[in-house]
């Protein structure tokens, strides 16, 4: 199998640039601490031909360590130098020294990814996804990772749409025709997808997938055979307060 990166370069405010290690993914990104002095972002080792996990500061002192897991998002305290480090299946507290601090498992859905973000104070931060079988939740955490508060956040309430006769649409595969030639997952229609989270008003905007259409069976495409159904995104927003 191969691997894409991109290449990295620092440069500062004379115009100079200084390598560093290649890049294996630059968004959901904020690879920049608060006080512009760190920064992180998942690297790849051409030697190894393995990922990193890459912390440095400005001053050029850098540590990496082997990071087996993809890293969907990293995202760094406004407050501490530590920050959250989004995985398939967990969000991480890791300081400076790349040290994780706490570790939060979610048994999730496979293919699904969950999403948290510090709130203002850097006192504490959210996680949003959900559990196999479950409504979505967001929960609110201490750095430490004690819970300190939860909530459903049932897209299937707050966008009603009449799920039984949607219900063979499979979760699973290509069923939702949003766009000419453009097909999604069905289990789009029970989760939130494309979280955007604005630290300074604390809005979190998150998309879902609602059916314009009735269901029926495909004849021809990458579906074929299965029950589609054509679907477009809605937008909902939610303020966070401390």
């Amino acid at each position: 199998m191969g691997a894409s990166f991109w290449k990295a370069h620092l440069i500062d405010a004379n115009g100079r640039s200084r390598s560093l290690p290649d890049a294996l993914n630059i968004s959901p990104l904020a690879p920049w601490s608060a006080d512009s002095r760190r920064y992180a972002y998942p690297a790849f080792d051409g030697g190894t031909r393995s990922g990193l996990l890459h912390v440095a500061n400005v001053d050029g002192h850098s540590v990496s360590v082997p990071h087996a897991g993809y890293i969907p998002g990293l995202f760094w305290s406004p407050t501490e130098p530590l920050f959250l480090a989004l995985g398939p299946s967990a969000v991480g507290v890791i300081d400076e020294r790349i040290v994780t601090r706490t570790r939060l498992e979610w048994t999730i859905p496979p293919g699904e990814v969950p999403f948290a973000e510090w709130l203002a104070s850097g006192g504490s931060y959210f996680g949003l996804g959900r559990l196999a079988g479950r409504a979505p939740e967001i929960r609110f955490y201490a750095p430490t990772g004690e819970l300190l508060d939860s909530t459903e956040l049932d897209p299937a309430k707050l966008v009603p749409y009449d799920v039984d006769a949607y219900r063979d649409v499979r979760r699973e595969t290509w069923t939702l025709w949003i766009g000419k030639g453009t097909m999604a997952v069905g289990s789009l229609l029970d989760r939130w997808s494309q979280p955007r989270f604005d630290r300074a008003t604390q809005r979190l905007v998150l998309a879902v997938y609602r059916p314009t259409g009735p269901a029926e069976r495909a004849t021809a495409g990458v579906s074929k055979g299965e029950i589609v159904a054509p679907a477009s995104i809605r937008w909902v927003a939610v303020t966070l307060q401390e």
